[in-house]
């Protein structure tokens, strides 16, 4: 799906950030190969492999794929993800994060450890949002509280423990540690699955999951994320998001908002698939993910 508002980045067309802010503090929590079928949703619009039925497709999983790239190296996943928020606020498509590491340098938000690998907080990823005029805050949620921001129109970063997503955990050993960062795009509750773009896999794209593996990575994390707080412009690049719009469309995309009922149905999936709630500390640790070597 193209977006006739959105524009390539290029190397002499620099997006401006704002790097004089200081970083945020810590603040405290507050609670395929296969073939894919295309099939329409209520008002026509192709929805690549996602069954759109009586509403139950939440979010804008496919106008958000416009924005995925797989992340150039170990530890950049947070810029990555910003990056691909930035681009569906902005319409221009930034094919890597190049810039946004900068930024994050500039910035001060990345901590590198004893392995050299580079690494970013959640207030890292909010601050480097801000800067690039995209207003958002830190939450602790639910799978209800998800399905309501997308159903708003909201961009979600996740942070999530990989190996559970990735299945490359060892068997019957569990670190419980968010080490990653992925943008949630959708939520099917027809197949009960998750859509994410995640930058740490070459098939991150539209890489669907179970709610309840979803439900077990994001719980390493105390439930947490990064979440925007408008909606991107309804023209899909007019700069900044308008406080108080409650624009119709996401990048030209429709929305569909869940039928009565729908986030009622997400509520007993999570009675019948309890997760426990990790207490959150502050500082909550570093995202730092190793890109995946499946192929």
């Amino acid at each position: 799906m193209s977006d006739p508002h959105m524009t390539d980045d290029g190397p002499d067309d620099q997006f401006e950030f704002d790097v004089t802010q200081a970083p945020h503090p810590e603040d405290p929590f507050t609670p395929a190969d296969e073939p894919v079928a295309v099939v329409e949703d209520v008002d026509g619009a192709a929805t690549d492999g996602f069954v759109v039925q009586d509403g139950q497709l939440i979010g804008d999983p496919v106008g958000d794929s416009q924005h995925w790239f797989e992340q150039a190296a170990n530890g950049f996943c947070v810029p990555s993800s910003v990056a691909q928020v930035v681009s569906a606020f902005t319409g221009r498509h930034f094919a890597d994060e190049q810039d946004f590491v900068q930024a994050a340098n500039e910035l001060n938000v990345f901590t590198v450890g004893p392995d050299g690998v580079p690494s970013m907080d959640v207030q890292g990823a909010q601050t480097l949002l801000d800067a690039a005029g995209v207003p958002s805050h830190i939450e602790v949620s639910d799978l209800d509280g998800l399905a309501d921001h997308l159903a708003d129109g909201h961009k979600i970063i996740l942070a999530i423990d990989s190996g559970e997503v990735w299945g490359t955990d060892t068997p019957g050993v569990e670190d419980q540690a968010p080490d990653h960062a992925v943008v949630l795009t959708g939520i099917d509750v027809v197949n009960g699955t998750a859509i994410l773009s995640d930058p740490g896999s070459p098939d991150g794209n539209l890489e669907t999951v179970p709610l309840d593996v979803l439900a077990d990575a994001w719980a390493d994390s105390g439930n947490t994320m990064v979440v925007t707080d408008t909606a991107p412009p309804a023209d899909g690049g007019a700069g900044l998001p308008v406080p108080g719009a409650e624009p119709e469309t996401v990048l030209g995309a429709s929305l569909v908002p869940p039928e009565p009922g729908v986030l009622d149905g997400i509520g007993k999936f999570i009675g019948d698939h309890p997760v426990v709630l990790v207490p959150v500390v502050v500082g909550l640790g570093m995202m730092a993910s190793k890109a995946s070597n499946r192929k």
